[in-house]
């Protein structure tokens, strides 16, 4: 052990209470076994990316009123930087699952265009550079409606607009030229390690989220129909050709929208992301020893290529761990269940005497 041990807890669930509890059954069982050592907690963004970046950045969160998946009104949330020389939007505000109820989803008709409708009234003339995060999003239109909202054209054979994913193959004109004002600027989709996969199949856009969108086993089988001939078009009109690239699926189709429409896109795994904006790397890298939920992979990843030691708090025994990390078992289901936080601290005196050395 070195002569002063640091120590670092990533939050695990989005209640305070109980990140609050963790940590303090940590700092007394370290205070047991050495004076020593400390514990730093690390921000918590998995469940409002945007809500912990305008914390520790000191930005307001605002919001507008733009048009929903289903054609309805929502707010949709997003901060400024640079006095809007950065605009960060929060997507799920916009096209997430909280908006509808899942007996209403209609993955045939939900249009993307309120994404498109508050990039239109967030740019302003200093705007350069557009970040998406907490990338939920419930259309399968691949972000037709997003386009069509910044200029781009996309219609049937009656020249008239396409809207939702049960009707691309219906699309027969593309036309990009006026989105040419866009190509100046720098699109950064921060996504999760989970949202990567290809445009077809099981871990594609349709498959894997159908049940976020709402799609049953026909439905699915009908959009990824629609899906494959959609691209089939973009292709025979020379469009680059990204239904294989790995961030096709973010955002459910978002990346592989952006990747084919626009020159300058960017995507980085939001672990790296928040902790790069919020100055955070360097301090992380001083810092040892982790205590890390095992649902938090995207953590767990960053951590592991920086050869971080990591203690992996799970409910039940982990069958897959990386070469630099143990596994805690015990972590309590409920943050109101005081019998499993009494055993679970038992655990962590535990491991920590081992750690240790001492009886």
């Amino acid at each position: 052990m070195t002569e002063t041990d640091h120590y670092a807890l990533v939050p695990v669930t989005a209640e305070r209470k109980g990140n609050a509890t963790l940590a303090n059954l940590i700092t007394a069982a370290l205070k047991r076994e050495t004076t020593d050592a400390d514990l730093r907690q690390l921000p918590n963004f998995e469940h409002d990316y945007l809500g912990a970046l305008a914390h520790y950045l000191h930005f307001p969160i605002k919001t507008l009123p733009v048009t929903g998946p289903l054609r309805t009104p929502v707010n949709a949330r997003y901060g400024q930087l640079e006095k809007g020389k950065i605009i960060i939007v929060d997507v799920q505000s916009i096209l997430g699952p909280q908006l509808i109820p899942k007996i209403a989803r209609s993955p045939l008709i939900a249009s993307s265009s309120g994404l498109g409708e508050l990039m239109c009234k967030t740019r302003n003339s200093k705007t350069t550079d557009y970040i998406f995060v907490n990338l939920v999003n419930v259309t399968a239109d691949l972000g037709v409606g997003a386009l069509q909202a910044l200029g781009a054209q996309l219609t049937d054979s009656a020249k008239k607009p396409v809207h939702g994913g049960g009707k691309l193959a219906k699309i027969n004109h593309v036309s990009d030229h006026d989105l040419s004002s866009w190509q100046s600027l720098n699109f950064h989709l921060y996504f999760d390690l989970s949202d990567l996969g290809p445009l077809f199949g099981q871990s594609g856009v349709v498959f894997r989220y159908q049940d976020d969108i709402g799609a049953g086993p026909e439905i699915s089988q009908f959009l990824e129909g629609q899906v494959k001939q959609f691209d089939h078009l973009l292709q025979q009109l020379g469009f680059p050709k990204y239904c294989d690239d790995r961030f096709a699926a973010v955002g459910t189709g978002l990346g592989y929208c952006f990747r084919t429409f626009f020159k300058q896109v960017n995507f980085t795994e939001q672990t790296a992301a928040f902790l790069q904006q919020t100055k955070q790397t360097k301090a992380i890298q001083k810092i040892p020893y982790y205590f890390v939920h095992a649902a938090n992979r995207n953590y767990r990843h960053f951590l592991n290529r920086l050869h971080k030691r990591v203690i992996v708090l799970s409910e039940s025994e982990l069958t897959e761990l990386k070469n630099n990390e143990v596994n805690l078992v015990g972590f309590p289901s409920s943050t109101n269940d005081l019998n499993e936080w009494t055993h679970f601290r038992k655990m962590i005196e535990r491991t920590l005497r081992l750690l240790y050395f001492r009886d």
